[in-house]
């Protein structure tokens, strides 16, 4: 029963509300041995019952969610602009509270800001079990080491700012990739095939994208696979690198004049795109960050630019934005932390509470 009930924890954090049905159908497990096990995680208050869906034909099915303080985890975003957004996040990928807090661009600066937002967030929410903090920073992050290998706006590379962090903060701490931290919170409850992948495009403070596919994303050898800011593109007849030529319109440009900025983006996007859906063939491509304030038009221009350049294909991927509700970097870098505490929980530490704190929760 407790590995049931440890998949169900992971498919309900990764995926959201799910019926008792429609998780015995996705973890292939009989509808007793679900049910048997969703009521021992009632009664000791990591699930509880969250109101009824539509039904397709009969009984409409009672929906099942974590519990707002069963499991929680804190984000950190360690934003180039210099500010820390900080959250705090439940099981059911909620934002409880959320905070910003300035900094220098030094280390003992950032672990201040740190330590003073999860202290806030732990003094405000006592009751709520915050299992670890995910830090998001753009960069190279080496996930098995948990080490910022590089990073372009802080000098922190080889620090062990994890540790720092970890030690002053009380909590353990995890680093991530700041756009692979946001694109974590762009899956979070998107339904894939099992054969499919998507690709996450991010412009934001820079550029930087994600292959994903289902269980998991595709980081390379040395952590860098989807560093396209030097991949090149057009840009008005002239080959630049992509991170380059979007600074450069975006700078020239910005929103004021539509048509002249979605025709400049237009060339460099479809060029990048084509070869996207050539080398990976995903099932979606998600545009994210300052692609949001181009429009529908824009994406509407771009599909169709994709669509023309790449005739003879028998399917082409959805091309759309990101989610205008995500929890954002921040979010993904807690909901990350507590996909890795679930993946690592031995299933009979599930019965005895080492891994729920009983001075924390009241279960």
């Amino acid at each position: 029963m407790a590995d049931s009930a440890k998949s169900i924890l992971i498919e309900l954090l990764e995926n959201g509300r799910h019926s008792r049905a429609a998780l015995a159908q996705k973890l292939h497990r009989s509808r007793p041995a679900i049910s048997t096990a969703v009521d021992k995680l009632i009664s000791r208050g990591f699930l509880q019952e969250a109101g009824v869906a539509k039904s397709s034909g009969g009984k409409p099915p009672t929906m099942l969610e974590f519990t707002e303080k069963s499991l929680c985890a804190i984000g950190l975003t360690i934003g180039a602009e210099n500010t820390m957004r900080s959250v705090l996040l439940n099981g059911n990928a909620r934002i409880i509270a959320q905070l910003d807090k300035r900094f220098n661009n030094n280390i003992s600066s950032i672990a201040a800001a740190a330590m003073e937002s999860t202290a806030e967030l732990r003094r405000r929410f006592p009751m709520h079990n915050i299992r670890g903090i995910g830090a998001a920073i753009s960069g190279i992050v080496d996930t098995r080491s948990n080490e910022v290998v590089y990073s372009a706006n802080f000098d922190i590379a080889g620090r062990n700012l994890a540790e720092q962090l970890s030690r002053e903060c009380g909590l353990p701490v995890k680093f991530y990739n700041r756009v692979r931290a946001a694109a974590a919170a762009e899956w979070h409850g998107v339904k894939e095939s099992e054969d499919g992948c998507s690709f996450y495009l991010n412009f934001q403070y820079g550029i930087g994208s994600v292959i994903h596919y289902p269980g998991g994303e595709f980081n390379g050898v040395n952590f860098a696979a989807g560093e396209v800011r030097e991949l090149p593109v057009p840009v008005d007849g002239v080959y630049m690198p992509m991170e380059k030529a979007m600074q450069k319109i975006f700078a020239e440009t910005g929103a004021s004049d539509r048509e002249e900025c979605f025709r400049r983006y237009l060339e460099p996007c479809v060029h990048l795109l084509c070869n996207i859906a050539s080398f990976i063939d995903p099932e979606r491509i998600i545009l994210d960050g300052n692609f949001k304030r181009l429009g529908r038009d824009f994406l509407n221009l771009l599909s169709s630019g994709v669509n023309s350049t790449m005739q003879g294909r028998t399917r082409m991927p959805e091309i759309r934005y990101g989610k205008p509700d995500s929890i954002g970097s921040a979010g993904g870098a807690a909901l990350k932390v507590m996909q890795s505490e679930l993946y690592s929980l031995k299933p009979a530490d599930l019965w005895n509470y080492k891994f729920f704190n009983p001075q924390e929760v009241k279960i």
